[in-house]
């Protein structure tokens, strides 16, 4: 893919600072890019008071009608986390804000959540994105059933 975000060699050797992380969910699909909606549609989280939750009907999210359970619609719209053209906006911002590693939310090959896809098959295209832009990336586990600390060993 053509890295047009991406920083001049000069740009790249002002090194980012290490003490800056950001977290980076991988797991937004749309339409357009993956055939379906994930994510950006999961159902609204109840509020945990139960006198507030009376107040609000169970729905589900529409990205179609700019609701995406944010307080913000994002500026690149409802995209797909693997349109490489999202990838490369995001890191271009991550560089620019001086963030200096990436953790990307994660889960092992065959595990995911509820309301999305499998994202293990884009670490290896983020882990060249950070690269390009001179950003450090870790995987922060997520949750998933039967994980133990000794069965990351």
């Amino acid at each position: 893919p053509a890295a047009t975000n991406a920083p001049t060699a000069a740009a790249t050797q002002k090194k980012l600072d290490p003490r800056v992380y950001a977290f980076y969910y991988a797991w937004y699909q749309n339409p357009a890019t993956d055939g379906l909606w994930a994510h950006w549609n999961h159902k609204h989280l109840d509020h945990w008071d139960a006198a507030v939750r009376a107040k609000y009907p169970p729905f589900v999210h529409d990205p179609e009608k700019r609701d995406v359970g944010a307080s913000f619609f994002p500026a690149l719209g409802a995209y797909s986390s693997a349109d490489d053209s999202i990838i490369e906006a995001h890191f271009a911002q991550l560089r620019k804000a001086n963030v200096g590693v990436a953790v990307v939310s994660w889960y092992p090959p065959g595990k995911r959540d509820a309301n999305g896809p499998e994202v293990d098959g884009l670490v290896k295209r983020l882990l060249a994105a950070a690269a390009r832009f001179g950003l450090e990336l870790c995987l922060h586990l997520e949750p998933w059933e039967g994980r133990t600390a000794a069965a990351q060993l």
